[in-house]
């Protein structure tokens, strides 16, 4: 992290001297907000991941050179996201406290998890604005994960069939040891967490808007845009079994399951991250094109002096 600081401020520091000297730049300390859809697609059957919402904030450095963009800085990132599961059962051979095997039988329905990520991240993008304010900018945001977290619930029927004592089940399931809570035989609501550690991720990232001359607030110049970012990131903390999708949540010998984590799958550690929506941009800056400063105390001279206008 202390690396990725240095290098952040060492670009920032280089990128502004040389703007200083040149003519023609608008040279400007940009913050920004942005906010919108957020969903990890992980690949993992019966699941539905439907997302949930995100948000971004950040601040940087932002130049223009007459149609030539370019924007550094670094921004703290926040996911979530929401899977569901279809309802299952699962049957799991037991014995019980006289060591007589029996089946356990466990129906899982109304199946959730909720999804957390928090990023550090060093942006980076280039790009260019148009005459009627039109503009685009292109490139990368490298992350790195400061927290991750992951919340399952689920609602649990728990049965037990004894083979030895009742025979086959039939079709009506007579026999079955059910709604016996003294046994752990009964319906319950359960919640399973778990934190998520990942490796520093990459996100490519895109945004097109306009620059809007009609908003004076502060002294400073606004950019209203929507914007795609998508990333691959991986986990470094599968250490749970997946061999099931059920976890045990007894402090006992018993047998307590709840749901185990959707990202703990058989097939790949790697989650695909997509966040879009709407961001706007605040620049703070000067223009040395005859000694203007976009400033707070400017505005007056801003709105009295049309041609000093970005």
């Amino acid at each position: 992290m202390n690396r990725l600081s240095i290098t952040v401020f060492s670009l920032l520091l280089a990128t502004t001297s040389i703007a200083q000297q040149t003519n023609g730049l608008t040279n400007s300390l940009a913050l920004w907000v942005s906010g919108g859809y957020n969903n990890f697609l992980s690949n993992v059957e019966q699941v539905k991941n439907v997302g949930a919402v995100g948000g971004n904030v950040g601040l940087g450095y932002d130049l223009q050179s007459g149609g030539f963009l370019m924007q550094l800085g670094v921004e703290y990132q926040h996911y979530t996201s929401n899977a569901f599961m279809d309802d299952f059962s699962e049957t799991v051979p037991m014995l019980n406290t006289e060591s007589n095997p029996y089946d356990g039988i466990f129906r899982l329905k109304n199946n959730r998890e909720k999804q957390t990520m928090g990023n550090a991240a060093a942006v980076m993008k280039f790009g260019f604005i148009t005459p009627n304010n039109f503009y685009m900018l292109f490139g990368g945001k490298y992350a790195y994960s400061i927290y991750g977290t992951t919340a399952t619930y689920t609602t649990v029927t728990s049965k037990a069939y004894y083979d030895h004592l009742i025979g086959d089940i039939n079709e009506k399931e007579e026999g079955i040891f059910s709604d016996m809570p003294n046994h752990d035989y009964f319906t319950e609501k359960r919640k399973f967490s778990q934190k998520l550690g990942f490796k520093p991720t990459v996100f490519g990232s895109v945004e097109a808007g306009m620059k809007i001359e009609k908003w004076n607030l502060w002294g400073a110049t606004y950019r209203l845009a929507l914007f795609c970012d998508f990333g691959i990131t991986t986990l470094t903390n599968k250490s749970l079994p997946n061999t099931s999708r059920l976890i045990n949540t007894s402090k006992t010998e018993a047998f307590r399951p709840a749901l185990r984590p959707f990202a703990y799958n058989e097939q790949t550690d790697r989650i695909p991250v997509l966040f879009a929506g709407i961001k706007l941009t605040m620049l703070f800056g000067s223009q040395n094109n005859g000694g203007y400063c976009n400033c707070i105390q400017d505005v007056k001279y801003q709105k009295a002096n049309k041609k000093y206008r970005k």
